[in-house]
């Protein structure tokens, strides 16, 4: 979201003049606290659907009064506890696996095209430094929660920042005269950039604010977004240390002074309750990270009359720890819906569409289940003056006959309740009700990788099967692909054309499989211009045939001389290879020797140099 150097601030002297005022802290508060609670009624009715959402997603079940009066009575007696079968779970692991691998198994993982072809090597090498980020930051992680979250609650929520890898090391110099050293070796402390790059990390759509005076789809035009999470104390005083935060420690209250309402959907860390009890006395602090299009002369950071983009950190809803100026032209913050309407600010999702068929689904398993409960309680006629009572009390392995009911018949003495199970047909109708369920979700058996069960099916068949159903889910990986990941994209590569500071060795993913190394620096790749072509919304479901398709395409391609010519039989091989699950084929490549060609040199390649490449390829 930007640096955190003075030199970014307006009229820095003046900002570290005024942020000592209370009156300051007040102004800036009551601004960014105001349009904040505005956003949470906003969304207050959102809430309960999120939260449904949630437990839903969760196979959670709200106990009913009875049910808790059961489980005291029985003790420790085995009893039925009412489920609620976890369908919706299927169904958002099932979209999960099919996007992640979309979003997160290209290589490079974020690719570009020059705007010319003379920007085409500008593009390779941006390509480098974003999947080396994408690896070096894990953001495998934060796009699997990016893509959960759009999934739960059909809102996914990601942000970008800047980070540095910073190490301390001692540097020993010694003065020279004429060649020769002269005084004591002289020591000092360097800092050392070990690595830098774009950092993105998600939040909880609970916990994140949009101006309500737009729609979701157009966040961008909108005048602020904002997150609230929580930092510890010694968080706090590490961030005052780095210049991150301004020392105004003194002024921070114990507890947050905001009275938010939704938010709270639990005893939440920071509160007196929970520090109380170890003895801290400094809780944990509320941080209120607000992006801002503002007008300087009206918030008194300055005097400029036209809208910037500022960044503001607020301490427990009261003090002001950083107002900075940001050299951005959009938020940093990525949005996917995968279910909307572009009219609306908040829209229901995927679970919110199941929810009353699961809650039917749950039903009828649950009144199946406690009726055959109530059916295995053996409920037994007695003619108790027949028998031996004690028996039957103290339910022994045997009941003896009593002296009257000697020579008598015992099932004239004793007789089982005969109970008629009116559940049975919910059996049949879970089948209906799941039915249902997987035409609404388009995940089916075979994509939540369980066999589908019908009778012998040819590869064909189920191959047809799992193309149909993949076209709903590749309509929501379209959605999402313009919606954040293009975006996501753009933004990165800005992120690294504005602070990227210092050249790095970086792994080549472009030109080879990430065992070559290239260095690039900031001056290569500042000024390139790139455009975002689409992510292409399917992925192969049968690498097999994929392989096979390759096979027989390198079959064509080595029966005739003009055609091995024009393209690379070894990378091809390579690609072949890698399909089939062969991850090591240059480990059995025999070297040329000295005085002979390969077959490859013979077509004017190199074939015993040949790397895979994974990377976009393209036919000169």
């Amino acid at each position: 979201m930007g640096s955190v150097n003075n030199k970014e601030l307006v009229n820095d002297a003046d900002i570290v003049k005024l942020f000592q005022s209370v009156d300051f802290d007040r102004s800036i508060v009551q601004y960014a606290v105001n349009r904040m609670l505005a956003s949470e009624l906003s969304m207050s009715n959102n809430i309960s659907s999120w939260t449904a959402a949630e437990r839903q997603y969760n196979a959670e079940l709200i106990q009913k009064p009875e049910d808790i009066d059961r489980k005291k009575n029985a003790k420790d007696s085995p009893i039925y506890v009412p489920l609620r079968i976890p369908y919706t779970y299927a169904a958002v692991q099932t979209y999960l696996t099919y996007l992640l691998a979309l979003f997160t198994k290209r290589r490079p993982m974020f690719q570009l095209m020059g705007a010319n072809p003379t920007h085409e090597e500008t593009a390779k090498m941006m390509e480098n430094v974003l999947h080396n980020n994408a690896i070096n930051r894990g953001y495998v992680i934060q796009l699997h929660t990016w893509l959960r979250d759009a999934l739960i609650y059909n809102r996914g929520i990601i942000w970008r920042d800047w980070y540095k890898q910073i190490t301390k090391k001692v540097r020993i110099t010694q003065q020279q005269l004429n060649g020769q050293p002269i005084g004591e070796p002289i020591k000092e402390l360097v800092e050392q950039i070990d690595d830098e790059g774009n950092d993105i990390f998600t939040s909880s759509p609970f916990d994140t604010y949009f101006d309500p005076g737009v729609t979701m789809q157009k966040f961008q035009e909108g005048e602020f977004v904002a997150r609230v999470y929580y930092q510890t104390w010694t968080k706090v005083l590490e961030s005052v240390q780095k210049g991150i935060y301004w020392n105004v420690l003194d002024r921070i209250p114990l507890t947050s002074t905001t009275a938010w309402k939704n938010r709270l959907r639990g005893v939440l860390p920071g509160t007196e309750q929970n520090t109380s009890q170890i003895g801290n006395r400094h809780p944990t602090v509320e941080i209120i990270d607000m992006i801002v299009r503002l007008v300087p002369v009206d918030w008194q950071l300055g005097s400029s009359i036209f809208p910037e983009f500022w960044r503001l950190r607020i301490a427990n809803g009261a003090t002001v720890l950083r107002a900075e100026k940001l050299n951005i032209f959009e938020f940093p913050c990525y949005v996917i819906e995968p279910e909307f309407d572009g009219r609306t600010l908040h829209t229901k999702g995927l679970i919110q569409m199941m929810e009353p068929l699961q809650e039917v689904l749950s039903w009828l398993i649950n009144s199946h289940m406690d009726s055959v409960r109530r059916t295995i309680n053996n409920k037994l006629i007695i003619d108790p003056s027949m028998v031996e009572w004690d028996d039957v009390v103290s339910n022994r392995p045997y009941i003896r006959m009593s002296k009257r009911g000697y020579g008598r018949q015992p099932s004239q003495t004793m007789h089982q309740l005969q109970v008629h199970d009116v559940t049975q047909t919910h059996l049949r109708d879970i089948e209906i009700v799941t039915d249902l369920l997987t035409k609404i979700s388009a995940a089916t058996e075979n994509f939540m990788g369980v066999v589908n069960q019908g009778g012998r099916k040819t590869a064909t068949e189920v191959r047809t099967s799992n193309t149909l159903a993949g076209s709903r889910i590749e309509k929501v990986a379209l959605v999402i692909g313009h919606q954040g990941y293009i975006p996501l994209t753009r933004g990165l590569v800005n992120g690294i054309q504005d602070n990227l500071s210092i050249g790095l060795y970086y792994r080549d993913f472009v030109q080879s499989d990430g065992t070559n190394q290239i260095q690039i620096t900031p001056d290569q790749i500042k000024d390139g211009h790139f455009s975002y072509p689409p992510v292409d919304p399917t992925i192969p479901v049968d690498r097999q045939a994929i392989a096979q398709t390759w096979g027989q395409l390198i079959g064509i391609v080595g029966q005739s001389p003009a055609l091995a010519q024009t393209y690379d039989v070894g990378k091809m091989i390579n690609e072949w290879a890698e399909l089939g699950g062969i991850k090591n084929l240059d480990t059995f490549r025999v070297q040329a020797q000295v005085g002979q060609t390969t077959q490859g040199d013979a077509n004017g390649q190199s074939g015993s140099t040949i790397k895979p490449n994974f990377g976009r390829q393209t036919t000169q």
